[in-house]
């Protein structure tokens, strides 16, 4: 179709109404443009649900975020709660089951061939994505269905929260504020052919490098809400509240 582009849209974390906002500057066309997503629908948002039926009613593909994870653990009662239980409106829905079920199918890579996403970050070493991705997939599935965290397995932890790491693949856990050597953003040994969509770094912001569309622009902490439109390489973004866009 030779007007469809493919969209890129960064962490939204519950944020409905900016999303809205996006998709309506965007001018979106759903039988024509495709729509992707970085992962972390849910989370410290005001409507986690309402996202997450939108994202369904778009047929948009995403990919599975660390607070994504972290809700399905809950749910199946094996996560570990910080601060109470994440996303009660999508726990109490009565659509509950089909909004999990939707974030339980999410691959944590999904290759576009000239474009891999990924929510947090692409391990040094994984060598060949394209046959990575499925493999991840049934990693972290098979994790959930023995009732075990996914964060357990490098790989797939990788994949759902890394920022910083050494140039064999170790993540550094504690990562804010930056840690020192041997530890570098993986973006600095990233040396794959495609370019890396992710989000998952809200204090990084706006990372655009080649190769490289970093777009966490913290919409859920006051930030924009940053989308990539890939066949134009260009940048759209909405503020989350009370400012004027810049982008």
């Amino acid at each position: 179709m030779a007007n469809a582009r493919r969209i890129f849209i960064g962490d939204v974390q519950g944020c409905l109404d900016p999303l809205l906002r996006l998709l309506e500057r965007l001018r979106f066309d759903q039988s024509s443009d495709r729509l992707f997503f970085t992962g972390d629908l849910v989370s410290k948002g005001p409507d986690s649900a309402g996202v997450v039926r939108l994202v369904r009613g778009l047929g948009a593909a995403a990919v599975l975020g660390n607070h994504d994870a972290h809700l399905l653990g809950a749910a199946a009662g094996s996560a570990r709660r910080k601060r109470g239980a994440p996303c009660p409106d999508i726990l109490a829905a009565e659509d509950r089951a089909d909004l999990l079920a939707f974030l339980a199918g999410l691959p944590l890579l999904l290759h576009e061939g000239d474009i891999v996403l990924v929510h947090a970050g692409i391990r040094p070493g994984w060598g060949d994505l394209r046959a990575r991705a499925p493999e991840l997939r049934a990693r972290c599935a098979a994790a959930f269905a023995g009732g075990r965290s996914p964060f357990h397995d490098e790989d797939v932890r990788f994949a759902l929260s890394a920022r910083f790491c050494t140039a064999e693949g170790l993540q550094a856990l504690d990562d804010w504020p930056p840690p020192g050597p041997p530890y570098r953003n993986w973006v600095d040994w990233y040396q794959g052919r495609e370019t890396v969509v992710f989000g998952h770094f809200a204090c990084q912001g706006l990372r655009i490098e080649p190769r490289i569309r970093g777009l966490d622009t913290g919409c859920v902490y006051g930030g924009d809400l940053t989308s990539w439109i890939a066949e134009e390489d260009r940048i759209v973004a909405v503020p989350a509240a009370g400012r004027a866009a810049t982008r």
